[in-house]
């Protein structure tokens, strides 16, 4: 247990991550369980099987788990196995030599208001009442300078601004940097 305790404490720093992995755990330990194995007892065919009810449907008994969580669960029981063999607590990691699903991301491409589709959403958006004001404001400032919604509610007054005879704003970019943008 105390194994436990400083793997999850002194080798995982993220507090994200720490909680990830430590359902990932909780997770495999109850299967486990209901298998009356013993973490000592566990080989690459129990973990293989854990994998195998996970990415079933819950329909069939499984877990019903998307790719990339089965790929997070294998990683936490893999640095956590890798760890207890460090520590000498288990003599192979069981999950050392299991290979994660592959995860295939089709990026679709991101749509674009052409010039009428976007001013009819920006006079769908009634003028008259105060409230909403800021939504056209958000909107105008989203098409106009092709800004995620994000960069726009970081935006402060100080960065609106002139340069020559244009007004111009400064983006805050992901990266927490700056970028001119118009």
């Amino acid at each position: 247990m105390k194994a436990l305790i400083e793997f999850f404490t002194a080798q995982i720093c993220n507090k994200n991550k720490r909680l990830a992995y430590g359902r990932a755990v909780i997770r495999f330990l109850r299967w486990a369980d209901e298998r009356c194995l013993e973490l000592h007892q566990v080989e690459p065919v129990h973990v293989a099987g854990y994998v195998e009810d996970l990415s079933r449907s819950k329909e069939d008994g499984g877990g019903g788990f998307a790719i990339a969580s089965i790929k997070q669960n294998l990683s936490g029981l893999k640095m956590l196995g890798s760890y207890l063999v460090i520590r000498q607590i288990l003599p192979p990691n069981p999950a050392a030599l299991l290979r994660s699903p592959r995860h295939v991301v089709r990026a679709r491409p991101t749509s674009v208001l052409e010039g009428l589709e976007a001013r009819e959403h920006f006079n769908s958006i009634d003028g008259t009442k105060p409230g909403n004001f800021r939504d056209r404001a958000l909107l105008g400032v989203m098409t106009y300078t092709f800004a995620r919604i994000f960069e726009v509610l970081a935006l402060d007054v100080s960065d609106y601004y002139q340069v020559g005879r244009r007004m111009v704003f400064r983006k805050r970019l992901k990266s927490s940097g700056f970028a001119g943008g118009e």
